[in-house]
């Protein structure tokens, strides 16, 4: 999505929205819309909308825990696909901040809530899930999966609860 800006929002209470901009002139694009369903409290400070999106030269990836991870067109704004995940549950009231990561032809989301933690692998293309590795052990962290090189070998590390883990990206072992 090069010369591309993506962003964001609460736009209502029970409505997020996705803004693609004009990197240099700051014009926008294309906007969408999505109703999001009946929401939980969370705390003043964050925002249901506090995930990132990320995107490629093709999509935009965007997650919102009442939606589930949706790609959309970079250009358009069009939908390309949606794949439905457990809505996360947080105690505490915190809120979500997890963004999902690309890396190679996967898009890497780490949902560590109180009941459904798991470190998921998407094929970008079509939104199946590669692989999934469940983190029972590892639940309400608030961390992003980071791509690790030694020796030449890649590697997911993934922050949890007192430890880091590294993940095989083919298999998530």
């Amino acid at each position: 999505a090069a010369g591309r800006v993506f962003t964001n929002a609460m736009v209502g209470d029970q409505r997020v929205a996705l803004y693609g901009f004009d990197a240099v002139t700051g014009e926008q694009l294309w906007s969408r819309e999505w109703e999001t369903g009946t929401l939980g409290k969370i705390g003043g400070v964050n925002s249901h909308a506090s995930s990132t999106p990320v995107a490629d030269d093709e999509r935009v990836y965007f997650y919102f825990p009442t939606l589930g991870m949706l790609a959309v067109d970079a250009e358009t704004g069009a939908d390309v696909w949606q794949m439905p995940m457990p809505k996360p549950f947080v105690a505490f009231g915190w809120g979500l901040g997890a963004s999902p990561v690309l890396y190679r032809d996967m898009l890497l989301f780490c949902q560590d809530d109180d009941l459904y933690p798991a470190l998921h692998a998407f094929d970008k293309r079509t939104g199946e899930i590669l692989w999934r590795d469940d983190r029972l052990d590892m639940n309400v962290n608030y961390s992003a999966p980071v791509i690790c090189t030694t020796d030449g070998v890649d590697e997911i590390v993934v922050a949890g609860t007192g430890k880091l883990i590294g993940h095989d990206p083919n298999t998530g072992e």
